[in-house]
């Protein structure tokens, strides 16, 4: 199973605009345009029954 950091890689490796950086860790400050993919805002456990999911929300945030 991948863990938090491998995911957080994929999602900024997908990001695909033409132009934009990004990175899978938010950073001090933003070079227009550039997306950050930041930690976890929110966690739902055992959202099925018997540990069957968990739903992750992963902000991407667009600076342009």
């Amino acid at each position: 199973m991948a863990n938090l950091s491998d995911i957080r890689n994929g999602i900024a490796a997908n990001i695909t605009a033409a132009g934009i950086l990004c990175y899978a860790n938010a950073r001090d400050s933003a070079v227009c345009p550039e997306a950050h993919v930041g930690p976890p805002e929110k966690i739902e456990y055992d959202y099925t029954a018997g540990r069957g999911m968990d739903t992750w929300f992963i902000p991407v945030r667009l600076y342009v």
